[in-house]
């Protein structure tokens, strides 16, 4: 629903409840008490029977008090219209007639004489609410320890399995630094060796003619080419 649907429902919850407070207005409260401050479990855990329609808080009343509930069958408000196709039954309808009595819309009238009942009777609803209530909460009295151990031990469960896979992953980035650390001193070390040069190279350098202007660059190519086979047969044949 909608904010605007929940605005209406609280509306008309409230305009119920003035309503209803209006009609049994010169009761004594000592006989019919409303209930105007829920920031307190008190009427909770003093009362004897809890009267209701659908509201889960029976749940909270007969599990922690071990007393009965009467449920009043109004409609149901359904969210899911087609939940019967997942052949699960609601807690809400199969709690209702294990923790409590439910009685018809037309019949609750009936309603004084089924609490009378179950007050002669209140060491029967006691065994049995209690039963119920072992069959659909563990660890009473415990449950934050008994959550608490649970989750501790699929925490660590998880990080152990989770150190297994990532192990070969660590080993490579933790040798990584090293040779990353090594590479600038092999570098400074290769700058400062000598160079190594090839025999035919070194011959070849010290071959050629010392050169120290244009003029005798050119000088020095003359002779050469002069003393060149070509120029030799040249001669010979002069």
């Amino acid at each position: 629903t909608d904010t605007g649907d929940q605005g209406q429902h609280g509306q008309m919850k409230e305009q119920a409840q003035e309503a209803l407070q209006q009609r049994y207005a010169r009761v004594s409260e000592d006989e019919l008490y409303f209930e105007r401050d829920f920031s307190s479990h008190e009427s909770i855990f003093t009362s004897d029977i809890l009267v209701t329609d659908w509201s889960s808080t029976a749940c909270e009343f007969s599990f922690s008090t071990l007393k009965p509930s009467i449920f009043i069958d109004t409609p149901m408000k359904v969210g899911n219209p087609h939940w019967k196709e997942l052949s699960i039954e609601p807690s809400d309808i199969a709690l209702r007639n294990q923790m409590g009595i439910s009685i018809p819309v037309d019949r609750a009238g009936e309603i004084s004489q089924v609490a009378a009942s179950m007050l002669s009777d209140q060491q029967s609803w006691t065994e049995r609410i209690d039963k119920v209530r072992s069959e659909h909460i563990y660890n009473i009295g415990h449950g934050a320890q008994a959550a608490g151990e649970y989750l501790l031990q699929d925490i660590l469960e998880k990080q152990k399995a989770r150190a297994k896979e990532t192990t070969p992953q660590n080993a490579q980035v933790s040798e990584a630094p090293k040779r990353a650390s090594a590479t600038p001193a092999r570098m400074k070390q290769a700058a400062k060796a000598p160079i190594k040069e090839a025999p035919q190279t070194r011959s070849r350098l010290n071959n050629l003619p010392a050169i120290d202007e244009p003029g005798q660059a050119r000088s020095a190519n003359m002779r050469d080419a002069g003393q060149s086979p070509m120029a030799k047969r040249g001669a010979n044949d002069d």
